[in-house]
């Protein structure tokens, strides 16, 4: 019996055994099959990445291609006109010169032609007479007159002599010291400048002067950043120039975006307010070229002739810019900002417009604390009428609740005539009255000192600044709330 009983169990384990063996078979081969999947994945992903990797790769050289092709025409065209204008100038110069040739030939030829002509008349009418004489000395000596040899008359010898007597004034003849003796100078440097000038003429670069280096999103907004970029053929200078920066409309493809106007001036940074959150925008710079300070002939001094300037390169103003920068896309995705829904106001525009619907003192602010460090914000008093003291706009570290508190510690008060008070306190400097198409402008920065805030406020050309403590609260992200205070209904203001 206990034979039988071994055989038996000896059979259960080997059936064990080849049941663990078939489940272990079967999870290897599905971690097999998972792990083969994941490097199929794996290398799927490295596969689109890579045709990524190609397509950022072929923008690249369609953009040094294209650029390249489009300088080459540029090139080709600039040179061509240039030839134009310097053959017209030439050939019209040249022209200038004969013309004023021929003049001088004829002012000065005139008198003499007109005194040679009373010379030759001298001369003929002398010659007559001496024959006359001759002949009066022959028939004198023949003693008998015929048809050459007249007869001698006293009559005729005293008419002759008369005649004679007449002949002792000389018309006058000018020296040669007194009349012209043409030449034409030209200045010796003149082929060397334009040789030069001409040598000089267009630069190859990599990527033009200017170029957008940073672009910082804002609340509703885009603080652009750019910077002149030498060459290394081009020497530095400290000269002042001025840069223009257009934006494209929201959303727009490259290829046929329309770039408008958004700034001209010295700087090289610019707050671009009032875009869409969200919207992309192709943003690019370039040089301000001033035509007027070329306006005059660097070799003679008279007035430059210039080719047209094409339409690509000429601003709204009547102003041609440099070659632009690479496009940048941006956008930004910080919500812009806008008042929150209050009772005696009307918000419209998506929270950007507030107007007052009550008589009676009311303060609107925004949700939420939206102004940070490095942040601006403007804004505009669309309408309104006579504001008191109680009246204006305000910074707060809180969401004030009545009129009193903007005036109050933890509040940074312009009132509508024109005072400020910081932390319940009065300062001295006082800024223009607001009224309708004011613009109160506010600009929030860092300082020396973490515990302190420095708040530019400007209105009609006019600005303070403050250095406001941060309470201790805030001080980890300090943000402030904008604010604004009025009786009146007929108050609109508008925050951008």
């Amino acid at each position: 019996m206990s034979g039988s009983h071994d055989t038996s169990l000896e059979k259960e384990m080997w059936a064990l055994d080849l049941n663990d063996v078939a489940s272990f078979k079967d999870q290897v081969k599905a971690k097999i099959k998972e792990d083969l999947e994941d490097s199929l994945s794996h290398l799927h992903m490295h596969k689109d990445e890579l045709g990524e990797l190609l397509k950022k790769l072929q923008l690249a050289e369609d953009q040094v291609t294209e650029s390249i092709t489009a300088s080459r025409k540029e090139v080709e065209d600039s040179c061509s006109s240039l030839l134009q204008l310097l053959t017209n100038v030439i050939t019209r110069r040249q022209q200038d010169l004969l013309a004023k040739l021929d003049k001088v030939e004829e002012e000065a030829l005139s008198p003499l032609h007109d005194c040679k002509s009373l010379l030759s008349e001298s001369v003929q009418s002398t010659h007559v007479l001496l024959e006359q004489g001759h002949a009066l000395c022959c028939s004198t000596a023949k003693g008998a007159a015929d048809a050459k040899n007249p007869v001698i008359t006293k009559d005729s010898v005293y008419k002759f002599q008369k005649q004679a007597a007449l002949r002792n004034c000389l018309p006058s003849v000018p020296e040669p010291h007194a009349v012209a003796s043409v030449s034409v100078e030209f200045a010796a440097a003149t082929p060397s400048v334009v040789t030069t000038l001409l040598q000089q003429y267009g630069r190859v670069r990599w990527v033009g002067p200017v170029q957008i280096t940073t672009v910082l999103e804002r609340p509703g907004s885009l603080m652009v950043h750019w910077q002149e970029v030498s060459s290394e053929d081009e020497d530095d200078d400290d000269e002042e120039r001025e840069f223009v920066l257009q934006c494209s409309g929201a959303n727009e493809d490259l290829a046929f975006a329309q770039y408008r106007t958004v700034y001209t001036g010295p700087e090289s940074c610019f707050l671009l307010q009032q875009v869409c959150t969200g919207a992309k925008y192709w943003l690019r710079v370039a040089h301000v070229l001033d035509r007027r300070e070329e306006e005059t002939c660097l070799i003679c001094g008279s007035e430059a002739v210039f080719p047209p300037v094409s339409s690509e390169c000429t601003d709204a103003d009547g102003s041609a810019s440099g070659t632009w920068s690479l496009p940048r896309q941006c956008s930004t995705n910080l919500p812009h900002y806008r008042w929150s829904d209050t009772e005696g106001w009307r918000v419209a525009d998506e929270g950007r417009l507030a107007t007052k619907t009550c008589s009676e003192a009311s303060v609107i602010c925004t949700a939420e604390a939206q102004v940070a460090i490095d942040c601006s914000l403007s804004l505009l008093m669309v309408s309104g009428s006579d504001g008191c003291c109680d009246d204006g706009v305000a910074l707060s570290w809180r969401p004030p609740t009545a009129p009193d508190l903007l005036s109050a510690p933890g509040c940074l008060f312009l009132s509508a005539t024109g005072s400020v008070i910081v932390d319940g306190e009065p300062r001295l400097m006082k800024l223009p009255c607001l009224s309708p198409g004011s613009v109160v402008s506010v600009n929030v920065e860092h300082t020396a000192s973490s515990s302190k805030l420095r708040v530019h406020m400007e209105t009609a050309g006019k600005r303070v600044t403050y250095d406001w403590p941060v309470p201790a609260e805030f001080s980890t992200d300090p943000r402030l709330y904008f604010c604004a205070c009025f009786a009146g209904p007929s108050w609109t203001v508008r925050v951008y």
